[in-house]
């Protein structure tokens, strides 16, 4: 016995003095050792030495090559302790190193410990984590690895669960079918995870797998919630285009998750929703007009010109009255003009409404957007609104001696030439000459060239 443990120390020792030839380290002087040094090291000094040899490659250097060597011998395999192989184990996953894996596994390092448990997760992880998927199937294919899951519910669910958040496939598929009855369970968490971290690949795969027959309104309303809050259009899209989640949706639902891509400005959601019949159909009228005001306020342009195509017969006239206001200080204060001529284009239909809006804009003094109703509508304003107008033009620079506001409101009435030809200014004159006005008239009225 003796004699073989002494033949077993010389064989290490040359082991050990090759990988030291390939090694950067030289913490152990083997090259200088006899054999009858190496003899006289004790076993539980040689095991000692091995461990430690081992440990300083791999904290000096990571080299998984020159330890794989030493591993191929048993008995150096053997003597070393599970808590010096485990982190070098979870850095050949992190590196993907197969063949070093490929060794470990075929010589059941995993197995000599019972913690392997509790480090299984973190071997997938970190190959998932650095995208071996190559070490993903090497692992889950190993006979003890498989066993081990298949025993412990909470390592599958784990393992799940981390495949849900990486979008890791196969690790998915194996362990959904190796625990269904927790699928079901944890199905509205699941499609959560995988909607909130865009693992699409899982996702397609969960949405067409009979376990999405479990899902839940609830379950339903947080995925595209989270989606859509972060603006997962191709997430979204999965989502919507599945018939059980669809079936799910409510008025409610559909509110919150325009909300959501509104909160998190993802106006480009927002418009894409708002496209979706899936959506579209539950938006009530008070959303409806809540979303046109938001348009407006915002300079939305594409918003508000879909919110006109698709609602415009629930918008209703203080809703209208509102956006107004909101163009007009748009266009008077920011030079934003293009809200006011969507409105104007839209929402003008009848002369009364048209001769309502020029009044205000005239008595308000608000030149832009005057000149913008004008350019759009000058032909279909009336004589009389116009003689009434001026009149109240006139009096109120009289009264308040800002003739220079009321002159730019004059000189876009006579610059446009549709309204000049309709304006009698013979009429005028006279009215002013008997309202003892004329000299107003003349401040405001544009001077010739």
């Amino acid at each position: 016995m003796r004699n073989f443990i002494n033949i077993n120390k010389f064989i290490l020792a040359i082991l050990l003095e090759l990988c030291l030839m390939s090694s950067p380290i030289n913490a152990m002087n083997y090259n200088n050792s006899s054999e009858e040094d190496i003899q006289n090291i004790g076993e539980d000094e040689l095991h000692d030495e091995i461990n430690d040899y081992i440990w300083e490659i791999f904290k000096s250097s990571g080299d998984l090559n020159c330890i794989s060597k030493l591993l191929a011998n048993d008995k150096i395999f053997m003597s070393l302790d599970f808590v010096i192989i485990e982190p070098i184990f979870l850095y050949a996953c992190k590196k993907g190193n197969v063949e070093f894996l490929k060794l470990c596994l075929k010589k059941g390092i995993l197995e000599r410990d019972s913690t392997t448990k509790y480090f299984l997760v973190n071997y997938f992880k970190e190959a998932i984590d650095n995208g071996h998927l190559n070490i993903v199937d090497i692992l889950i294919n190993d006979n003890f690895i498989e066993s081990l899951i298949e025993q412990n519910e909470k390592i599958s669910s784990e393992l799940l669960l981390l495949a849900a958040e990486k979008d890791c496939l196969q690790l998915f598929e194996k362990n959904l079918f190796r625990n269904n009855q927790a699928i079901q369970e944890k199905i509205n968490f699941i499609l959560f995870i995988v909607s909130r971290n865009r693992s699409i690949n899982v996702l397609h795969f969960l949405l067409n797998n009979s376990c999405s027959n479990f899902i839940t309104e609830d379950g339903a309303s947080d995925a595209i919630w989270v989606a859509s809050r972060r603006g997962y259009k191709d997430i979204l899209n999965l989502l919507l285009g599945n018939i059980k989640i669809t079936s799910l949706i409510n008025e409610q639902i559909a509110t919150n998750i325009l909300s959501a891509a509104f909160d998190t400005e993802h106006y480009n959601i927002v418009l894409w929703l708002l496209c979706k019949d899936e959506i579209k159909k539950f938006i009530n009228d008070n959303l409806a007009n809540f979303i046109f005001i938001w348009a407006c306020d915002n300079s939305k342009k594409e918003i508000l010109n879909l919110m006109i195509i698709n609602f415009a017969v629930v918008i209703n006239r203080e809703t209208q009255k509102k956006a107004y206001r909101i163009g007009i200080s748009k266009a008077e204060n920011f030079n934003n003009l293009e809200i006011i001529k969507i409105l104007f284009e839209n929402f003008i239909q009848e002369e009364t409404e048209l001769n309502e809006i020029f009044l205000l804009l005239c008595n308000n003094l608000h030149p832009k957007t005057l000149k913008i109703l004008l350019d759009m509508y000058a032909n279909r304003i009336n004589e009389e609104t116009l003689e009434t107008i001026f009149r109240r033009i006139i009096t109120s620079a009289a009264e308040l001696s800002q003739n220079n506001e009321h002159r730019e409101i004059v000189n876009i009435l006579f610059n446009n030439p549709t309204i000049r030809s309709k304006l009698n200014l013979d009429s005028m004159l006279h009215w002013t000459q008997e309202v003892e006005l004329q000299d107003t008239l003349i401040k405001i009225l544009p001077r010739e060239e």
